[in-house]
């Protein structure tokens, strides 16, 4: 897909962001889109340079969501951008086949550690399957209702992938006891 950006629209939130980081407020730049890449794992060019962009404006960190799965974590200027932490717990009835797939139910939920300055130490993240583990054979939505911690094999199977991902994009992702950890 083609995504054309309203260039004053984005000035507007860029300001914003700068005015209130000078103030020294904490920002997080927030983006929910549904214009994701043809392959659901890959972030589009136009994601990743918006994140930036929010970053270089103050942002502390840049989280997304809309597409369909969990993307890659990257560490940009020494802040976190989430691409995407999947649809998390949101899902709409569909004749597709898309929803059945284990890991439009899976994500992390992320916890920053910042220090002075608003500056990022580490991330812990925290797998989770929506709905539970006993739900990922489940093909009824109304059952999936909120994201538990995932664990064993589940918390493996999510931490690995994120791992993976993220490392494409320099990010290296510690696995130790269920958790994922991100140092700086």
């Amino acid at each position: 897909r083609s995504v054309k950006i309203d260039e004053a629209d984005l000035s507007r939130n860029l300001s914003a962001i700068a005015t209130a980081a000078k103030d020294g407020s904490l920002v997080v730049a927030y983006l929910h889109h549904h214009h994701w890449a043809s392959d659901w794992y890959q972030v589009p060019d136009w994601v990743s340079g918006v994140a930036r962009e929010c970053i270089d404006a103050g942002a502390a960190m840049f989280v997304s969501h809309g597409a369909p799965v969990l993307q890659p974590i990257e560490i940009y200027r020494g802040r976190p951008i989430f691409y995407s932490l999947g649809n998390f717990i949101f899902h709409v009835r569909s004749e597709k086949s898309t929803w059945t797939a284990p890991e439009v139910w899976e994500s992390v939920v992320g916890v920053c550690s910042f220090g002075e300055d608003n500056r990022l130490i580490e991330i812990t993240l925290y797998p989770v399957v929506i709905g539970g583990d006993e739900a990922l054979a489940d093909r009824v939505l109304e059952r999936r209702l909120a994201p538990h911690l995932a664990t064993g094999e589940s918390a493996a199977r999510i931490l690995r992938r994120c791992s993976e991902q993220s490392a494409r994009l320099g990010v290296d992702i510690e696995v130790c006891g269920g958790v994922g950890l991100i140092r700086l």
